[in-house]
């Protein structure tokens, strides 16, 4: 989007790939400071929040979980056309390529890292994701 610097690469915009376990991965300006900082262009700051989602992976699927208090994340997929409003405590189901908008021109894309996905990952990561800024 708008919001993130398009010159920087990809690998410097993108969280992962993570393997979840029995432990979320929280997401916000308080667990990747420098991706934030990097990635996001100091117009679109305001829309970041220390703690602004988690990700989980409970019974074979990926979960979102909106934390941020004074702030909605919208969860937008694509392949259904959908975009929902989420605040503090919703809880959705996540897709590969569905995306989670901070705000106009802000979003991350969710993307699930298969044992057959380019590059190369070794079958241990066959639950691995990864957040791409921008598209």
């Amino acid at each position: 989007g708008d919001g993130v610097r398009d010159q920087l690469p990809l690998e410097k915009r993108r969280i992962g790939p993570v393997l979840l376990g029995d432990e979320p991965l929280l997401i916000g300006t308080r667990f990747q400071p420098e991706i934030h900082e990097s990635a996001v262009k100091p117009d679109f700051r305001r829309l970041l929040r220390s703690d602004q989602f988690c990700i989980a992976y409970s019974s074979g699927e990926f979960w979102l979980l909106v934390l941020a208090a004074d702030s909605s994340v919208w969860h937008v997929r694509p392949s259904d056309l959908t975009c929902d409003e989420l605040r503090r405590d919703a809880l959705v189901s996540l897709r590969p390529k569905d995306e989670i908008c901070l705000g106009p021109g802000l979003y991350w894309r969710f993307d699930q890292v298969t044992a057959d996905s380019p590059p190369t990952v070794t079958s241990s990561e066959a639950d691995a994701l990864s957040f791409n800024a921008g598209r």
